[in-house]
């Protein structure tokens, strides 16, 4: 690997210019011309130290091809077109076509939740007539459990590994509860008891709110409905998908807001 060595004398014509590698001949242009790099901010080529890596990447490298090569790897992207969009979309059916039994499931269990067992039973015995007494003694079962919930809110203990991290876990000890009562975490707690008491399980979605704080952002909590998630079929663990999909439904208008060029290409049932 090529070192790069710098000028320091301040009278020197050349200081504060990058010097080629040893052994290298090329040209290296004067300040205020050619690349820069991440971590540089807006100082031109040679106002700051080059990094290893790149140190050992562009060794042996043209300038054109080394400024070419610095420019793929910082402003390269992929575009998603249509071709990957009807891709994901078809990953997506596939995982919605396995996930219908637990869906169904979650969608009975809110109907006994509701009373309205009946017509569920109905199809699982005889047409006959029948007394069929509605009694709410499953809503104060799961008011009654919701309760302990609440009545045991956890707060957060943050606790240090180490005793390096005890200056961190008092800083944080302060910052979290703050953090947690802005997201209102209370009411997504409750939420989420709701659910996991019904359906057996609860789910926390954790997001960056980009309209928290004048525009700032701030960290976002909210309680996700498990027919809205959808994951590879057949697992257990879900951090092993290779996709993970969250919908929701929303209004045109509320798209066509968000992204203009929808306008006029979204269907009604949409």
């Amino acid at each position: 690997m090529a070192l790069f060595q710098k000028n320091k004398k301040k009278d020197d014509p050349a200081y504060g210019q990058q010097a080629a590698p040893v052994g290298d001949n090329r040209q290296i242009p004067p300040m205020g011309m050619g690349v820069r790099w991440p971590g540089a901010g807006s100082a031109p080529y040679g106002a700051g130290p080059m990094p290893p890596l790149w140190e050992e990447s562009l060794a042996g490298e043209g300038l054109r091809d080394a400024t070419q090569k610095l420019q793929g790897m910082f402003h390269r992207r992929q575009v998603i077109g249509r071709q990957q969009i009807q891709e994901a979309y078809a990953i997506l059916q596939n995982y919605k076509a396995g996930k219908a039994n637990l869906e169904q499931r979650m969608i009975q269990n809110e109907q006994w939740y509701k009373l309205r067992h009946w017509e569920y039973m109905r199809k699982q015995q005889k047409e006959e007539e029948q007394v069929e007494p509605v009694s709410a003694w499953l809503f104060n079962s799961i008011a009654n459990k919701h309760a302990d919930a609440m009545d045991n809110f956890p707060a957060p203990n943050l606790l240090p590994r180490e005793a390096a991290d005890r200056q961190e876990a008092k800083t944080l000890s302060s910052i979290v509860p703050v953090l947690l009562d802005q997201c209102d975490f209370e009411q997504v707690y409750s939420d989420a008891w709701d659910d996991k008491l019904k359906g057996g399980t609860a789910i926390y979605g954790v997001f960056w709110d980009n309209s928290k704080l004048g525009g700032l952002g701030d960290v976002a909590i909210r309680q996700v409905d498990v027919v809205n998630l959808f994951w590879q079929p057949g697992i257990s663990d879900i951090q092993k998908s290779r996709n993970v999909f969250h919908v929701e439904l929303q209004d045109n208008d509320l798209l066509t807001e968000t992204w203009p060029q929808l306008r006029g290409k979204l269907g009604t049932s949409s």
